[in-house]
């Protein structure tokens, strides 16, 4: 298996309280892209847009969502993601993420607020260009009232690079 490259620990709390509440009462604008939908929210005269998916369990039940934005000015990082997580989640082990067939990564919690708990990280060029080829990805997390048991749930990346492209496009 090929490594998928070290994905960088980046500050995004200001970004993953707008990711978790962006699809909330603000959302003004939605687009599909595949397996991804781009959201956009305004205040004021500033917009800003994110694409998410919500990743379902084997019984159809949502159970976690995945928002990427994009970074203007982060120098390596051009990207956020947050991997939001019902609050009721094992932190400790945090999220594994495997990208087709790249290594696993284990993801740590970075906060957890009333809406859940999220991971935050910075992506660089060649994670994205990983995103845009790749076909699915492996999200594991562990529920707190059953550590025994590992929820897996699956990522598409169907519609990813063109999803990511309406961020850039902005």
């Amino acid at each position: 298996m090929t490594r998928l490259p070290r994905i960088s620990q980046f500050g995004l709390t200001a970004f993953g309280i707008a990711l978790c509440t962006a699809q909330g009462a603000l959302a003004q604008e939605n687009e599909t892209f595949g397996a991804w939908t781009r959201v956009c929210n305004a205040e004021g005269a500033q917009q800003s847009c994110l694409i998410s998916q919500v990743l379902k369990d084997d019984e159809g039940n949502n159970v976690a969502e995945v928002s990427i934005v994009d970074v203007a000015d982060g120098g390596e990082t051009v990207a956020g993601i947050s991997i939001a997580t019902p609050l009721d989640t094992l932190l400790l082990p945090g999220v594994r993420f495997q990208v087709d067939a790249f290594d696993e990564n284990r993801l740590p919690f970075n906060f957890c607020q009333p809406g859940g708990c999220v991971v935050q990280i910075g992506l660089t060029q060649e994670n994205i260009d990983i995103f845009s080829t790749a076909t699915a990805a492996a999200v594991t997390i562990v529920p707190v009232a059953a550590p025994d048991v590992e929820v897996a749930l699956s990522l598409s990346f169907d519609g990813f690079a063109d999803a990511f492209a309406s961020l850039q496009s902005e």
